[in-house]
């Protein structure tokens, strides 16, 4: 027995090992592996950005991060170990060649069964480059606004050195009534949507210059303006250009001297190249999620159809032999029946906590059901749940990540609410998956959420995001907490499912 777990050990190590590789091969970001503590970079592919570790390094801060930035950086780790939330950090780096540059980091925590961390998983991107184009657009952005803020003295002077300085920025600036009719575009501005003239730009129909989302937000926009209605100085939006191609942009709106009249100045800069960054990251946080789901299910699966039927074959054959023995012989042999037989319970009990077998053989429905019913037993926390429209079969991504925002949902409660009940209700309406989970306890400080933050809020939030939902919460002192996770369907029917 010792020997087949060894073996076991070993070839789950390998399993391991494989899949991070193939994460590693499918990825154009830099991927590493720390230890629980961060005290140890196990692993680190740097593609050509960062050194590659070849063996577990206890050296990595001195080595990659700065020295005066060494500090800050082990703060933002320490904290990400004591909530067990996602570390998410852009920061400088030493890079391959010796040279500082920098890069966004994001690293996922991986949990045993008992929710401690037994790993992290992490990915990195390079983004030197536009963080000196963030640099120097910051500082065209600021000498652009110091410029409108000192020049109010002798106005038809200043508004032609603006002008010039204006037509000579790579940010697209726009000068734009109240009403919205634009009155001055520079060369920046017209290059951002592949127009030639201002007349171009003037000519072509509003909703042809944003995607679908963007001008329905624009329209919306123009109307709260017209109301009088505060709206913020700061926006996103995404345009179409002439040739088809979609760009993200940002909005500073602010009040502007122009002709001797007060209008609207729009600064646009162009983070489409960051927004697909952070889109790469997403998916790859997605796909680590997956792979640590996939890790769970695969280790319940051997512990269910390996371990478990060897120990069920052992408890017979103990059983067997005690009933031909006598004496202390027989006596000895029902003992060590009897504790197998509760290692073969525990060993299901894990199996379990790792992944339940009927979500992929009965659906989401059955195995809440199952579940709220096992968690009662184990905190005595009855479960009021009432549900409409979830006999119907979800995908495999719907389900996992469901199951496990609920499943964290409910531990908290457990540990943190002091109540006898929780109310739990999930509902359809309208293709959008509705979960609200609500207790009358002790509740918490909104402001800085530490309850929840240090007992797994951001993995709820990452799960939530990754199914492309929203999650809210509220709670104050004394009043409890309630969550709501709204998940849209029409990607998480069975056959569907991303």
């Amino acid at each position: 027995m010792e020997e087949e777990r060894e073996n076991h050990d070993i070839w789950m190590l390998k399993e391991s090992e494989r899949r991070f590789r193939a994460l590693v091969t499918a990825s154009s970001e830099v991927v590493y592996v720390m230890s629980p503590d961060w005290s140890e970079m196990r692993q680190l592919y740097g593609r050509g950005f960062l050194a590659d570790t070849e063996k577990p390094s206890r050296t990595w801060l001195k080595e990659y991060i700065l020295p005066d930035d060494q500090a800050h950086v082990t703060a933002v780790i320490n904290e990400a170990i004591r909530t067990k939330s996602i570390f998410e950090l852009q920061h400088r780096v030493r890079r391959e060649d010796g040279s500082v540059g920098w890069t966004f980091s994001r690293a996922v925590p991986l949990m045993d069964a008992h929710g401690e961390i037994i790993e992290w998983f992490g990915a990195a991107s390079d983004v030197s480059a536009r963080k000196k184009a963030e640099e120097e657009l910051e500082k065209h952005r600021q000498q652009i606004e110091e410029l409108l803020m000192e020049r109010t003295v002798e106005l038809r002077q200043s508004e032609q050195d603006l002008r010039g300085f204006i037509e000579e920025s790579p940010l697209g600036i726009r000068i734009v009534t109240a009403e919205g009719e634009t009155l001055y575009a520079n060369r920046s501005l017209l290059n951002m949507y592949g127009f030639d003239t201002i007349e171009e730009l003037k000519n072509t129909p509003v909703d042809k210059c944003y995607t679908p989302e963007s001008y329905a937000e624009h329209l919306e926009r123009e109307a709260k303006r017209q109301q009088g209605l505060p709206m913020p100085d700061i926006y996103e939006m995404s345009i179409v250009s002439k040739d088809g191609h979609e760009r993200h942009i940002r909005v500073h709106r602010s009040e502007v001297s122009w002709d001797g009249r007060t209008e609207f100045q729009c600064i646009y800069e162009d983070i489409t190249e960051r927004s697909r960054a952070e889109e790469r990251l997403g998916v790859l946080s997605r796909r680590l999620l997956e792979l640590q789901e996939e890790e769970r299910r695969s280790i319940a699966m051997e512990l269910h159809d390996e371990i478990g039927q060897s120990m069920t074959a052992l408890k017979l054959l103990l059983d067997r032999q005690a009933g031909l023995a006598d004496g202390e012989t027989q006596s000895t042999l029902g003992r060590s029946s009897r504790l197998v037989g509760e290692i073969l319970e525990q060993v299901r009990q894990f199996s379990l906590d790792l992944w339940p077998k009927m979500l992929d053989d009965l659906g989401l429905l059955s195995t809440l059901v199952w579940y709220f019913h096992r968690y009662t037993e184990r905190t005595g926390v009855e479960v009021d749940f009432t549900h409409a429209g979830l006999n119907r079969t979800f995908g495999r991504d719907l389900n996992s990540n469901v199951y496990r925002i609920v499943q964290e949902a409910l531990t908290n409660v457990a540990r943190h609410a002091s109540v006898d009940k929780v109310i739990v209700q999930a509902q359809t309406e309208k293709e959008l998956l509705i979960m609200r989970i609500e207790d009358k306890g002790l509740g918490f400080e909104m402001e800085g959420q530490p309850l929840y933050t240090s007992t797994g809020l951001e993995g709820i939030r990452e799960r939530a995001r990754l199914l492309g939902g929203t999650l809210t919460i509220d709670s104050a002192p004394g009043y409890g907490t309630r969550l709501v996770l709204e998940v849209p369907l029409k990607e998480h029917i069975a056959g569907e499912s991303r």
